[in-house]
């Protein structure tokens, strides 16, 4: 009996003995199998950040139009000291991803495959999204030395210029209070106030090249938004041509933020003389009237200056005391029979007072209908002497009863004849709209921006006024 209960004994014991065995090797090997997944999860993130280096530092390697790109293929692994993992492989794919027409962002999927001996594969997938010229308040890819920061300009947001940053203090100093770098050097540093510092001689951002414009001019035709601007060479610094980002409260809750109520319109001269030009962007006006000089008082018969006309200056009627063009008051004082004197002396007063302002061409705040009393609900002229706005050729049949009773900034409604010059930034009004404006020639620019808009122009492209 004895025997029996000490052979059982024996039994157990080494039925516990080889249990242990058996659990300490299972744990060896998944360790072994935690510490291999670890090793093979680390290379294949290793090769997504080697691939957003390569996608940073290689300008169009991903295909613009969809596909893929294999920027490895069963390359050897090497470890954080640059040791070969031995057996380990690595394939690494890049291509575009969701909406490769870049109204909505510019992405890039990363895919990084790791492969051992074992036949074991982890698979890591990055997602990269493309920065935007639009993270900058002001990119310079050429600079002249003729043209200078100074006179006490506030420069707010990021600044990047590809060449050499001229900065003076004449007039006083100028503030940069984003982050600024160039890929060159800053001309008199010391000049300048750098709130948030500066950088020199970082890699340069080299500009969209033609083939990329091309695609631009194919999203832009698609979704009916490409322009005729000035011809290239007689109106490169004077266009005929200008965009005005205007925002509309769709929903009429008093706030012009939503996704769907960004829209621009497009003010285009009727002639090509100097007067026609300089008025789209509010230039200075090039001719005078007899009696006076250019370098007296350019803008005596300016139709982009004005102000209020008092009684004691001429103005009679329904124009005493309203904010007239300079042009206007010129030609309206005393009539056709006015003498020249009278006329220049109304037209300085109104220039020359504290409501003096200067706007664009085909600007609402220009005509005369804009400050009848009692304020109308809504107004809008679409042309006059030197332009007109183009209607959105979209609005088949009439333009979006919302869009009409929306509201703008001035708090007046939008109104059936505005709607329909009013050209939708969003796909809400514009199903094909690919967030891009094509221009072809040169184009002025200004307002406020709703939605993400990409702007190319085969000329120029010139800030007008204010860009927000």
């Amino acid at each position: 009996m004895a025997l029996i209960l000490t052979l059982l004994l024996a039994m157990m014991v080494a039925g516990i003995a080889v249990g242990m065995i058996l659990m300490t090797g299972n744990g060896t090997l998944i360790s072994k199998f935690h510490a291999t997944e670890v090793v093979m999860e680390a290379a294949a993130d290793g090769g997504i950040e080697q691939a957003r280096d390569t996608l940073n530092g290689t300008l169009g390697i991903v295909p613009p139009t969809g596909g893929f790109d294999t920027l490895e293929l069963n390359a050897p692994v090497r470890d954080a000291s640059g040791n070969l993992v031995p057996g380990f492989t690595r394939s690494v794919y890049a291509g575009r991803s969701g909406n490769i027409s870049g109204q909505f962002g510019s992405y890039a999927s990363v895919i990084s495959v790791i492969q051992n001996p074992r036949g074991a594969v982890v698979v890591r997938r990055g997602e990269l999204a493309q920065e935007s010229f639009a993270k900058f308040a002001r990119f310079d890819n050429l600079t002249n030395s003729s043209i200078r920061f100074a006179s006490g300009i506030q420069v707010w947001g990021p600044l990047h210029t590809n060449q050499t940053l001229y900065v003076d203090n004449g007039g006083g100093a100028p503030t940069f209070h984003g982050p600024v770098t160039t890929a060159a050097t800053i001309s008199v540093a010391s000049e300048g106030i750098f709130e948030k510092g500066y950088k020199e001689n970082v890699a340069a951002i080299p500009m969209p090249t033609p083939a990329a414009l091309a695609t631009l001019s194919a999203y832009a035709t698609a979704g009916g938004t490409w322009l005729t601007g000035g011809a290239v060479g007689n109106t490169v610094f004077n266009p005929n041509t200008r965009i005005e980002f205007v925002p509309v409260d769709i929903n009429l809750d008093g706030d012009f933020s939503d996704e769907n109520e960004g829209f621009f319109r497009v003010f285009r001269a009727t002639g090509t003389t100097v007067q026609h030009l300089a008025y789209v962007s509010g230039r200075r006006w090039p001719t005078v009237p007899v009696g006076t000089t250019a370098s007296y008082d350019p803008n005596m018969v300016s139709a982009n200056c004005g102000g209020v006309w008092t009684a004691a200056e001429g103005a009679l009627g329904a124009d005493v005391g309203r904010w007239r063009t300079a042009e206007f008051v010129y030609a309206t004082r005393g009539g056709p029979t006015g003498s020249a004197a009278n006329k220049r002396s109304a037209a300085q007063a109104v220039l020359g007072a504290l409501s003096r302002r200067c706007y664009l061409g085909g600007d609402l705040r220009l005509y005369p209908g804009y400050y009848t009393t009692p304020a109308p609900a809504s107004f809008f002229q679409v042309s006059d002497a030197y332009g007109a706005w183009q209607p959105w050729p979209g609005w088949a049949g009439g333009a979006n009863a919302s869009v009409a009773g929306g509201r703008l900034q001035d708090g007046r409604t939008v109104g059936n004849a505005m709607a329909t010059h009013l050209w939708p930034a969003t796909r809400e009004f514009n199903l094909n709209f690919k967030g891009v404006i094509y221009v072809d020639g040169s184009v002025a620019i200004s307002g406020q921006l709703r939605g993400r808009v990409t702007v190319a122009a085969t000329g120029n492209i010139m800030l007008a006024d204010d860009l927000t």
